[in-house]
């Protein structure tokens, strides 16, 4: 992959400590992989104001305007954030979505990729949802 430049890999470390958070529970093992990704750019915690003075529409500004093939390097390294505490969350994989269709990368996560991993939050079909509630308040 073609270096990113200091813009778009700040851009790349927001996105990523976007669905770090999305779940409300920050492990160790994210912590980890998201220091790599720092290091492997040459950042440091030094860099973090700059991290927390962008916004995610601006992230995806930044990255939308990238070539393909670093826009799907980015989504590979957004899915192993997903997965890299071995637990696939909902609202992790709702942001991973949302991020790709925003910037222009053809890619969904697939849960069904990783059979081995715990599952949490609502992996529900939202149609699904609302048949089981209108069932269980019927009278």
């Amino acid at each position: 992959m073609e270096e990113l430049t200091y813009k778009a890999q700040i851009a790349v470390i927001k996105v990523l400590t976007e669905i770090l958070n999305a779940d409300n529970i920050v492990r160790e093992k994210e912590l980890k992989y998201l220091n790599d990704v720092m290091l492997s750019f040459g950042l440091n915690n030094e860099n973090e104001s700059d991290v927390n003075s962008i916004t995610s529409i601006q992230a995806i500004s930044i990255i939308k305007e990238l070539p393909i093939d670093q826009k799907c390097e980015i989504a590979q390294m957004m899915g192993k954030m997903i997965i890299v505490d071995e637990d696939i969350n909902y609202n992790e994989v709702k942001l991973y979505n949302t991020f790709c269709e925003s910037c222009g990368i053809e890619s969904n996560f697939n849960i069904e990729d990783y059979p081995e991993y715990s599952i949490s939050g609502p992996f529900f079909n939202p149609e699904d949802l609302m048949n089981n509630y209108n069932l269980n308040n019927t009278p």
